[in-house]
């Protein structure tokens, strides 16, 4: 959205080339930004990483000898028939409970140590992957960046074209009118202005596709629409 703004206020663009460089190169830190903070599949790539390191954790308290304060409590019902046993379970006339404690203490535990072993080589996969999905998103980025540059210009190309097109068809209207101009060469300058304003509008069609792809890469499709999304 920066360099849309930026372009579109700015007829002098090609006066301030260096100031152009800095925005754009803002842009694509801005862009980063938010492709960082905001791609779904990099948020679950971090909680994916997170989730390993609580299971690591808990992998390790398996070596640690455990103490477990273990109790029950109920009522019980007896009798020569069932209405017996009902009444006296209704009236808690015969209540039980029991407590205790439970140690465990681990000795070889190799189980453990296997499942351990196994978490932190999935651990370090996670981590590599997450790297790997950080560097695809800033390609990603850039290239999208580079991309909505490219069809800026060509807007701003095919708007010039337009525009000479319609002074040359006001010029050839008027050679015309005083009759220094044929019919013909008339409607060769109506097509080249029709032909001009249909590749003015594909040249923006393509320039709103490239921001939707940017938005897209960047995770930022919902904040570019106002849209607030939340999860309960």
């Amino acid at each position: 959205m920066l360099l849309r703004k930026f372009f579109s206020t700015s007829p002098f663009a090609a006066r301030v080339a260096p100031f152009v460089v800095f925005v754009l190169l803002t842009a694509l830190q801005d862009s980063w930004g938010k492709g960082m903070t905001l791609r779904p599949d990099l948020l679950q790539a971090q909680l994916t990483l997170e989730q390993q390191g609580i299971q690591l954790k808990f992998d390790r308290n398996q070596f640690y000898p455990s103490l477990d304060l273990i109790g029950s409590y109920g009522y019980n019902g007896a009798g020569t028939v069932y209405n017996d046993v009902f009444s006296q379970y209704a009236n808690q006339s015969s209540p039980f409970w029991s407590y205790g404690a439970q140690m465990n203490i681990p000795l070889s535990n190799v189980s453990a140590r296997n499942t351990l072993k196994s978490d932190k080589v999935t651990e370090k996969q996670d981590l590599l992957k997450l790297k790997e999905l950080e560097q695809n998103i800033l390609v990603e980025i850039d290239n999208a960046v580079k991309e909505a540059q490219s069809d800026f210009e060509s807007v701003d190309a095919t708007r010039q074209a337009r525009i000479y097109a319609e002074a040359a068809l006001d010029a050839e209207q008027k050679t015309y009118a005083v009759g220094k101009a044929t019919t013909f060469e008339v409607l060769q300058y109506q097509n080249n202005l029709t032909t001009a304003r249909g590749q003015e509008i594909r040249a923006l069609a393509n320039y709103e596709e490239a921001l939707s792809n940017l938005a897209q890469q960047e995770g930022s499709t919902l904040q570019r629409r106002s849209l607030d999304l939340e999860v309960k």
